[in-house]
């Protein structure tokens, strides 16, 4: 029997905490692709699903109300929990 593992949506512009985080998530089974940026986060929720947010607040190119916001606003997404990292 397998088991399908969670996806995580990582979104932190901070290179060591995001692949600190996803280093460690994927050892914990979870499927996890990383972004630095807002624009980033767009394009992977435009690409495909996921089962969870870990959303930094600050971002360079947009803060992460913002873009919680704007998931929030998509019917496909907008169930999708999100989990906001802040400094």
């Amino acid at each position: 029997m397998s088991v399908i593992s969670k996806s995580i949506l990582l979104v932190d512009d901070d290179q060591e905490i995001r692949e600190l985080l996803q280093t460690y998530l994927s050892r914990a089974g979870f499927q996890v692709r990383g972004v630095p940026d807002g624009a980033g986060f767009r394009q992977a929720m435009n690409e495909a699903p996921c089962d969870l947010v870990i959303l930094d607040v600050m971002l360079p190119d947009e803060d992460g109300f913002s873009l919680c916001r704007w998931i929030r606003q998509h019917p496909r997404q907008a169930q999708v929990p999100i989990i906001m990292l802040t400094a």
